[in-house]
């Protein structure tokens, strides 16, 4: 299953201000699930991914992307109950790329055939009994592109000039919540602070996936001090 690239990874920290509980060991890149184990908090980081880290991340099948983001900070109180973890989507679409000057576009007017909106380039036509390109074509029920000109029933070759192409877009927005207040870093790097208002007679529940990561049996490392 295709994963959305990691820019930040976070970090638990305890109430001394320096035992911390990262979400990749730094040493090997493994992943550490959040867990249920919520041992109480002074605040949770998001942050960046050097080179080292990221290296070692990849190399454990995670994608990870080092940047020079900020590293951002959410405070908590001890008897908060504490969350983090992505909202990831995964777009795919199939644009044509035009061969002749490499423009990539959405066909959406409804035509049968696709034309460049930048060069005005489209497939060509040859009619190999009549010996040239046709502009103009029959199109028969089943599909068929046909001679206009040939006295028999003569389909067409198809001289391409645009091609599909499969995009795939990955957005990845990192949270951090509690149970009345969450923070969302956004995929273009907006930070939103917001409160959760819970439903009344009805017990509040964190049911939101860890990214694709939820699946994964992993292990909580000893825990680490801050450098």
């Amino acid at each position: 299953m295709s994963q959305p690239v990691l820019e930040y990874y976070w970090i638990k920290v305890l109430l001394d201000g320096k035992t911390i509980i990262p979400q990749f060991d730094f040493d090997t890149g493994k992943q550490n699930a959040w867990g249920t184990d919520n041992p109480p908090l002074s605040k949770v980081l998001l942050k960046p991914f050097d080179v080292d880290l990221a290296e070692k991340v990849i190399a454990s099948g995670n994608p990870a992307l080092a940047s020079t983001n900020p590293t951002i900070e959410f405070i908590v109180e001890p008897d908060d109950i504490v969350e983090a973890g992505i909202y990831g989507t995964i777009t795919q679409t199939d644009p044509f790329r035009c061969d002749i000057c490499g423009w990539v576009f959405m066909h959406t007017d409804g035509s049968k055939f696709a034309k460049c909106p930048q060069c005005g380039s489209q497939d060509d036509w040859y009619c190999s009994r009549c010996k040239e390109f046709k502009t103009e074509y029959r199109i028969t029920d089943k599909g068929q592109v046909q001679c206009l000109d040939c006295d028999i029933p003569v389909g067409l070759d198809r001289n391409k000039k645009l091609f599909r192409q499969i995009d795939i877009k990955h957005s990845c927005d990192y949270f951090v919540k509690t149970q009345d207040r969450r923070m969302i870093v956004t995929d273009d790097g907006r930070i939103i602070n917001e409160k959760i208002k819970p439903k009344l007679n009805q017990n509040i529940n964190f049911t939101d996936k860890i990214g694709d990561y939820s699946e994964l049996e992993l292990v909580i490392p000893d825990s680490g001090k801050l450098k």
